[in-house]
């Protein structure tokens, strides 16, 4: 059994069997005792801090400190979102190891996990999540990080997303769906992905023009399978009529 001292003077044994490594420790306990994930956690071995990758072994007996946000400035706010956008894991991990409050927003709402969705920067992505990123957090304009990984077709990143609990049926502030985005912008790879999740596929646009191209009118007479086939989505199109939300009489 691994044991972990905290400074309250708690302490805690852990089967190290399933537990290979102080990354892995670092989730469990966020699942057990709802521990803050990444840089918060902090695990020390004979007074040195250790690395994520280090590897476990049940003879250990570590000191557990959880720490408090860094207070940052607005322009330290900036330089991890620019950082996300640029895709400079260097840079990330060196905010986030202060540690830095991945959730901070700049005034338009904008935040490190948007910026790295939107550019597919998946592994920044994944860092961003391991430190608490909040993957429902909406910019002014009522935008996730689901959303901006949609409209830009990052299948991947959309998945990472899914898979930290995204919510898949959000919508901004015109009733835009990620779905929607996917499916307006032909990234069928997307729309897939979140048929097979089972996003909403009757959520609506203000307008009236449906979430997921299916066989409804808009206000003026257009199915959203037609926007998409005038638009030159042959495959969306394609998938719609194997997923069997297209009339094949339109």
């Amino acid at each position: 059994m691994l044991k972990i001292r905290m400074l309250s003077a708690e302490e805690m044994s852990i089967p190290v069997a399933e537990i290979l490594d102080v990354k892995a420790l670092k989730r469990h306990l966020n699942q057990l005792r709802g521990f803050p994930l990444g840089c918060r956690q902090r695990f020390l071995l004979h007074g040195d801090k250790l690395g994520d990758a280090v590897e476990l072994d049940p003879a250990m007996e570590l000191d557990l400190v959880l720490l408090e946000f860094a207070e940052v400035s607005p322009a330290r706010v900036d330089d991890l979102i620019a950082a996300a956008a640029q895709g400079s894991k260097a840079e990330v991990q060196s905010g986030l190891q202060l540690p830095q409050n991945p959730n901070l927003s700049r005034e338009d709402g904008r935040t490190a996990l948007m910026a790295a969705s939107e550019a597919g920067h998946i592994e920044i992505v994944n860092l961003l999540l391991q430190a608490g990123a909040n993957t429902d957090v909406a910019d002014v304009h009522g935008h996730t990080a689901l959303m901006f990984a949609s409209v830009h077709g990052h299948v991947e990143v959309v998945g990472l997303l899914l898979e930290a609990g995204a919510d898949k049926d959000v919508a901004n502030g015109n009733s835009i769906t990620a779905l929607m985005w996917a499916s307006w912008r032909g990234h069928m790879a997307v729309v897939n992905l979140l048929l097979d999740v089972g996003a909403n596929k009757n959520a609506a646009h203000t307008n009236g023009q449906t979430a997921l191209m299916w066989d409804v009118a808009d206000n003026s007479g257009r199915t959203a399978v037609m926007l998409a086939s005038n638009a030159g989505y042959v495959k969306v199109v394609d998938l719609l009529h194997e997923a069997g939300l297209v009339d094949d009489s339109i």
